[in-house]
């Protein structure tokens, strides 16, 4: 008796953002993976994905992406606004913190303290949308933006966890 494993070959590819996005090499494995991003302006944007098995079954998913400002807007001069949680507050665990920075230079990463122990870090924009764990009971956070250059700024809150 001869074993056969049997697979199949599939093809992913990704159509959006009002052009061609890239395909992914055929695979033969049961899944296909894509990676693709791309910087979208504001507004609505159509998204289509489509894959094709070894015989050429397609299958095609298509959404639609809302693309807005962000939640927090950036302060004017160089600087980090915390929008949420607002000092004194009371609030949910784990934390939801929102906040934006505009640094002089070029943006490094934002982090999030609680109680004087880092517990993020974000280095993809200066924007945050966040959670962060913590135990019920009062809590000092602090929000940290650094650019390139190793300069700083800070904003802090005391809220309490319920």
């Amino acid at each position: 008796m001869q074993k056969c494993d049997s697979y199949s070959e599939t093809r992913t590819a990704a159509i959006g953002f009002g052009a061609y996005r890239g395909r992914e090499a055929p695979s033969r494995y049961a899944y296909a993976w894509f990676h693709s991003s791309a910087s979208l302006a504001n507004g609505t944007h159509s998204i289509a994905f489509f894959s094709a098995d070894i015989d050429n079954r397609k299958q095609t998913v298509k959404f639609s992406l809302n693309v807005g400002p962000p939640a927090c807007p950036a302060p004017a001069s160089p600087g980090i606004i915390v929008c949420a949680p607002t000092e004194g507050a009371t609030v949910g665990r784990p934390i939801a913190v929102q906040a934006s920075a505009t640094p002089d230079g070029s943006f490094a990463r934002m982090e999030i303290w609680v109680d004087g122990v880092k517990e993020y870090t974000q280095t993809t924009t200066p924007y945050l949308d966040a959670r962060v764990p913590a135990p019920p009971g009062p809590h000092r956070l602090d929000i940290f933006v650094v650019n390139t250059l190793g300069t700083t700024w800070h904003s802090g809150v005391n809220v309490t966890a319920q």
